[in-house]
């Protein structure tokens, strides 16, 4: 029937076919009109060639994956219309016309196999392709058959994928899994749950979880399974004590949730176990730290009153932390510095943090502390999560900077010669009175470039000299003489 199809397309080829004698032209063209319709109406993409490889025939499905309108296509190469390239490498690839034309059997693409259309679409395609045999048993042609694959590629892949995932997920997840039975036998346990309880997967899997179960913990571990077993709940979570197959212990957040059967009776239970032994050791530590450190620790809650200090209050206020905890805290800010305080904490909880806010605290023998503040609002909590670092002797530091500086500012204004000083940059920071006719009395020098300034009040050969002069003092730290100039006004 194909080739019928194929000498249609092309009359010249009729010499090459026996056409059967009995069939009248009526007949004939009673057949090809069916073989046409089939062929249009086949659900699959067809192409048919000569035996040259040149296009014969092509169908709509063909059409539109190609690109190509069968007007187009006819006559031209295989390779020009049906243009095939590696998936992955993006390599061309050798269509099977060929090999089917030379062999006479049937071939394929190989998988991962893209068609480019003349748009330039890609489609991932599955393709038969197969000789056109004429009645003396003549290979005349051939036909490729193919389908566009690219949905159910992607569906492939996503199964895949899942598969994969599940897998992965199973095994190399950071959380110990384990399938349970109704009775409290180890089913099924990931690589995870045997490295953290130390015994192996076929050991586990002879077990029931009671054996490594803290004896302790085995009471409240059972009544959840209970519970699930009688439909009382879906699901139960416990921290719990496991015996490691050393014999230490490690806690771990136990969250069981379950399979069930259509009548839902339960199949089996799901088990994931979160190891949070160092999360309790940092807790245990973050104690042992809140107590031990240097800097004021505390919890504040939304009534005003220190819910919690640690050691170092005492040391820097005079007060026992039971004398801090029983009056509000208000109690102990400086009077000068009520206000501030209540406005930081009032926006607390809206704002959830503040930073290096500072206020004064007054010491049990009457002296005054300087704090630094930093606070997280837990607002679900109402609490005020509070470290504070004492900066009294940095704030006496800085008085006395501000006093030697406001010194030596009068000192430089106070002289009797001019003095001018000029930072990294090359701009002006401070010029005393003497010094400003030198200047020519520029308004606004402060914050200027010494060379612009320069190059308005002196010729443009001193100007650069002068300027090479600073540039070389600031880069070497040697003192430079700059010859006298009479300033320029």
């Amino acid at each position: 029937m194909l080739e019928k199809i194929v000498n249609c397309a092309t009359p010249a080829n009729n010499m090459a076919v026996n056409n059967p004698p009995d069939l009248t032209k009526n007949d004939t063209d009673l057949d090809f009109n069916i073989l046409s319709a089939t062929f249009n109406a086949i659900a699959d993409a067809v192409i048919a060639t000569d035996i040259d490889g040149h296009i014969t025939r092509i169908n709509v499905v063909a059409e539109r994956l190609t690109g190509w309108k069968q007007v187009e296509a006819i006559g031209r190469p295989i390779d020009e219309i049906f243009y095939i390239i590696h998936a992955k490498t993006h390599q061309p690839v050798i269509t099977p016309v060929l090999e089917t034309l030379v062999q006479g059997m049937t071939t394929h693409l190989p998988k991962s196999s893209l068609l480019i259309s003349k748009d330039c679409r890609e489609y991932i395609i599955e393709d038969t392709c197969s000789p056109i045999i004429n009645l003396n048993n003549q290979i005349i042609g051939s036909v490729i058959i193919f389908r566009d694959a690219t949905y159910q590629e992607s569906v492939q892949i996503a199964l895949d994928k899942s598969k994969d995932l599940f897998s992965f997920m199973f095994n190399n997840v950071p959380i110990e899994i384990a399938h349970v039975a109704y009775d409290g036998r180890l089913l099924l346990i990931n690589s995870e749950f045997s490295r953290i309880v130390g015994y192996s997967v076929a050991e586990l899997l002879s077990y029931k979880y009671q054996k490594i179960t803290h004896p302790d913990d085995l009471a409240e571990s059972i009544a959840g399974y209970e519970q699930m077993l009688m439909g009382d709940i879906d699901s139960f979570s416990m921290e719990k004590r496991y015996i490691r197959k050393d014999g230490s212990l490690m806690w771990a957040n136990l969250e069981i949730g379950c399979v069930r059967y259509a009548n839902q009776e339960i199949d089996y239970f799901i088990a994931f176990v979160d190891d949070i032994s160092a999360r309790k050791q940092a807790i245990l530590d973050s104690r042992r730290f809140f107590n031990l450190s240097q800097e004021l620790l505390s919890t504040v809650g939304a009534d005003g009153y220190f819910k919690s200090l640690n050691n170092a209050w005492e040391k820097a206020l005079g007060y026992t932390v039971n004398e801090l905890l029983a009056k509000p805290y208000m109690s102990f800010v400086h009077p000068y510095d009520h206000e501030m305080t209540l406005y930081e904490a009032q926006k607390l909880p809206t704002s959830h943090t503040t930073n290096s806010f500072e206020n004064r605290y007054c010491c049990k023998n009457g002296s005054v502390r300087w704090l630094s503040w930093s606070a997280v609002a837990v607002v679900e909590d109402q609490l005020f999560y509070c470290y504070a670092r004492d900066i009294t002797e940095r704030k006496q530091v800085e008085k006395d900077l501000k006093i030697r500086t406001e010194q030596f500012e009068h000192l430089i204004n106070a002289a009797p010669f001019g003095n001018h000083l000029v930072d990294q940059d090359f701009r002006i920071l401070q010029i005393n009175p003497y010094a400003l006719p030198v200047f020519g009395n520029t308004p606004d020098l402060i914050g200027r470039a010494i060379g612009e300034v320069m190059h308005m009040i002196w010729p443009t050969d001193k100007a650069n000299e002068v300027n090479e002069i600073y540039r070389h003092t600031l880069e070497t730290g040697e003192s430079c003489v700059v010859e006298e100039m009479i300033v320029m006004v």
